[in-house]
């Protein structure tokens, strides 16, 4: 690992940090770099970029997380890329792991300040990962009620048709009827969170909670009828629970993956 480091320091006297185009800034360059050696796996158009990290051409935000600018061996970026915790890219990376000249410009780059081409500074825009709204932050907190209420709807009325019971499970109907209204707060939470992710991420997301959203919904205006009829509303109530309970399991099985990444349970 020493002699890396010490290899490292003597290319980065020895390289331009022009090297290869000659026109080409030392941020331009290390962008490029990290798009050619990185993208395949922590991208921006990825929908599940491994380890959460999916902003591999944004140097503005990798600078903010991972650098100390000016401190390279002080910087996270630094000691993923030379090995000292897991090496990234590793070497049985499709495009190979880095060179020691690329250390080096990385390395320069860091020294230099860390900062990110000209013109992303000019043209940076907070709708693709961006910082999120107190709005957006918030849709962690009601994201989880819909999800137990839907369920707990489901359960409160299997175990009334088990014992025999008539019409409908009063708990169920409590269950769907703040599902639906607790849905309504996460939805509009949810898509304010989505404007702060890069477009094409949340989709799948985004749209499996408006379906269960107004699946949900649908539960809880025809469970009144249901309770007084029976018959086909009844059926239609109980056939509305188990696809809100199937959409909202899918929904929060998207949003995990988008929080945590798609090797999260990986031993």
């Amino acid at each position: 690992m020493f002699m890396k480091r010490l290899i490292c320091l003597l290319l980065l006297v020895a390289l331009s940090p022009a090297q290869g185009d000659p026109a080409a800034g030392v941020p331009t360059q290390v962008r490029a770099l990290f798009a050619q050696k990185c993208s395949q796996c922590h991208g921006g158009d990825l929908v599940r970029p491994k380890g959460r990290f999916g902003y591999a051409e944004d140097l503005a935000r990798i600078a903010k997380r991972y650098v100390k600018a000016g401190d390279a061996d002080e910087s996270e970026l630094w000691w993923y890329l030379i090995g000292e915790q897991e090496q990234m890219p590793p070497k049985n990376a499709k495009n190979g792991p880095l060179s020691l000249s690329d250390l080096a410009l990385v390395r320069w780059w860091i020294r230099d300040g860390a900062k990110a081409p000209l013109a992303d500074a000019s043209s940076a825009t907070p709708a693709v990962e961006g910082s999120p709204s107190l709005v957006a932050k918030s849709h962690v907190l009601f994201v989880h009620f819909p999800i137990a209420l839907v369920f707990a709807a489901l359960l409160a009325e299997a175990l009334f048709m088990w014992r025999g019971g008539l019409g409908v499970c009063n708990t169920g109907r409590f269950c769907i009827t703040f599902a639906a209204l607790s849905a309504c707060v996460t939805a509009f939470t949810g898509w304010s969170a989505a404007e702060s992710w890069s477009p094409g991420r949340v989709e799948t997301h985004r749209w499996l909670a408006v379906a269960a959203l107004c699946t949900s919904t649908l539960a809880a205006l025809v469970c009144p009828l249901a309770a007084r009829r029976g018959g086909w509303p009844r059926r239609s109530y109980r056939l509305l629970l188990v696809v809100a309970a199937a959409l909202v399991m899918l929904a929060g099985h998207q949003g995990g993956l988008l929080v945590h990444g798609r090797g999260y349970f990986d031993l």
